[in-house]
């Protein structure tokens, strides 16, 4: 997937036509190589994160094994909702390796991705933000990963980036609580400053959609008159 340097703005109904749509690949292979990625990384590796043998972030085979998501995307409050793809193999190993080992360079491709799928679907947004992450994860991880998903599909787009949202208080990690706890956890969760009538957020990762509806519901709070929720994986 290449996109050009500066495509247009896209409207509602009107994606670019030259931009291809993502088709499904057989997933033979596809865990085989994220457990390989996986072990090599500790080694210090810096090799695709699909099958950790060729230069990284990913192998054109690997690209290859991206998949769509398996189903609609949708987010409480949200004009529109999208996903580049799948979360799975080769995507679950870039957006793993993203947040937990600290590979900068892995969001080049989900970002092409996110990019390719949004302009496939068009968009009214003006302005791009994203979910803030937690401080102590920005500290640990020498930056924040969605920002950087944001930025590279700001580029893309050719769309403004600016962070409209922000964490208010602490709570408890998402991971491993259940879709009415996260909802719970995430109340009051969010603040965020007006930032135009139209944004896109950007996020990592949908599960359960309690973080983009949480984030969705401050930035209309706040005077934005609609939000549309792109995200690298759909769980």
């Amino acid at each position: 997937m290449q996109l050009p340097p500066n495509p247009p703005r896209v409207i509602v109904g009107h994606p670019l036509r030259s931009v291809k749509p993502a088709t499904a690949a057989p997933a033979i292979g596809t865990y085989r190589g994220a457990v390989r990625h996986e072990i090599a990384g500790l080694g210090g590796v810096a090799g695709c994160a699909g099958c950790s043998m060729r230069h990284g972030p990913l192998c054109p085979a690997c690209a290859g094994l991206l998949r769509p998501p398996l189903e609609a995307v949708a987010v409480e409050g949200a004009m529109r909702a999208t996903a580049a793809f799948h979360y799975e193999g080769v995507a679950r190993a870039l957006v793993l390796g993203l947040k937990l080992r600290s590979r900068r360079d892995y969001a080049a491709p989900l970002a092409e991705g996110m990019a390719a799928a949004v302009l496939r679907s068009g968009t009214a947004a003006g302005t791009i933000t994203w979910v803030p992450a937690a401080s102590g994860s920005v500290r640990a991880r020498g930056f924040d990963h969605a920002r950087v998903l944001a930025e590279d599909v700001a580029r893309s787009l050719g769309l403004p980036a600016s962070q409209l949202l922000v964490r208010l208080g602490k709570q408890r990690d998402q991971a491993g609580l259940a879709a009415p706890e996260r909802r719970r956890n995430l109340e009051g969760a969010f603040g965020a400053r007006p930032g135009g009538k139209r944004v896109l957020l950007i996020d990592d990762l949908l599960t359960t959609g309690a973080t983009a509806t949480a984030c969705t519901g401050a930035l209309l709070h706040s005077g934005v008159k609609a939000v549309e929720v792109l995200v690298a994986c759909r769980a």
